[in-house]
């Protein structure tokens, strides 16, 4: 029998090292889901290096590269520049590619009749300063759901504030506002899911590819008339608001061991590609792109 090859631990704000392992990754829970995957494939096809994986969010994955316990930093979101030029400075240039595509999708429990969602709504739900100008929603009532649903109040389970979710909602829905008050918080973004499955009058933003028996998405665009469902096509072609990449990142300048290079290689495959797509997220309609990042003070 062959030894086990991947651990996934999700940190919750816990102090934590990665286990002794050939391969490190760290950063992002729900591309470390997706790479488990992959690893398991890539396992059973003879390759013996122990992968070990640690979600605890997409902001922990630079300083997990920096401080030396991780191979492979994963996001997912994209890289921003500040962190670019403040991690470079300091540790050297950083190497990333865009291995998927995933959505930000808006869930509600699967008995829910709300059809469809706006940005500015999603905003006057989740943000406490509503900056895309709507009044406050309070109430399933204000998404113009009728007779019992009128005066129910919408409960808001949203993320924690150091995962890819947390911070894109905040800069694509709520225009870099606070989150309401009111809204629960959960460690993990499936959590978010598992709470709106429990409950009717529960609404959630998560990856698209935790989609429950007892959930169902909302189509959501600009405005209601151009909501759309995310999918590979609408996620590829930026027509759905929420797509977001899925990055793989780390040092130009280290010496990857061949097993890090060779399960690099497999994650961009073709072959690995289909694995991404089978977790419910979206390949890349295209060759995967390999970007060199430097300061931007260095950039010609």
């Amino acid at each position: 029998m062959k030894p086990w090859f991947c651990t996934i631990s999700l940190l919750l704000n816990v102090s934590m090292s990665l286990p002794a392992a050939d391969i490190t990754v760290a950063g992002s829970s729900t591309v470390g889901d997706v790479l488990a995957r992959v690893a398991h494939v890539w396992r059973d096809q003879g390759n013996a290096a122990v992968v070990a994986i640690t979600g605890s969010g997409s902001n922990s994955a630079l300083p997990a590269l920096a401080a030396g316990s991780a191979t492979f930093a994963t996001l997912s979101r994209a890289l921003s520049q500040p962190e670019i030029d403040a991690h470079t400075a300091a540790h050297g240039p950083l190497t990333s590619v865009i291995i998927g595509y995933d959505a930000l999708a808006v869930f509600v429990h699967r008995d829910n009749p709300l059809t469809h969602i706006s940005l500015a709504q999603l905003d006057a739900a989740f943000g406490a300063e509503r900056r895309r100008g709507l009044a406050a929603i309070k109430h399933w009532g204000d998404l113009h759901l009728s007779e019992s649903w009128n005066d129910r109040w919408l409960v808001l389970i949203g993320p924690q504030a150091q995962g890819g979710t947390h911070a894109m909602m905040q800069e694509l829905v709520l225009q870099g506002g606070p989150f309401a008050a009111h809204m629960t918080r959960e460690p993990v973004t499936s959590s978010i899911v598992q709470g709106v499955g429990t409950d009717p009058a529960a609404i959630g933003c998560a990856s698209a590819s935790l989609l429950s028996k007892r959930t169902r998405m909302v189509p959501l665009g600009e405005t209601r008339e151009q909501a759309l469902l995310p999918t590979s096509i609408t996620c590829n072609d930026g027509t759905y608001p929420l797509a977001r990449p899925l990055v793989l990142c780390w040092h130009t300048n280290a010496v990857l061991s061949p097993e890090a290079r060779a399960f690099s290689l497999f994650v961009m495959s073709p072959q690995g590609q289909e694995i991404i797509a089978n977790t419910g997220c979206f390949p890349l309609g295209h060759t995967p792109q390999i970007k060199n990042h430097q300061p931007a003070s260095e950039a010609k």
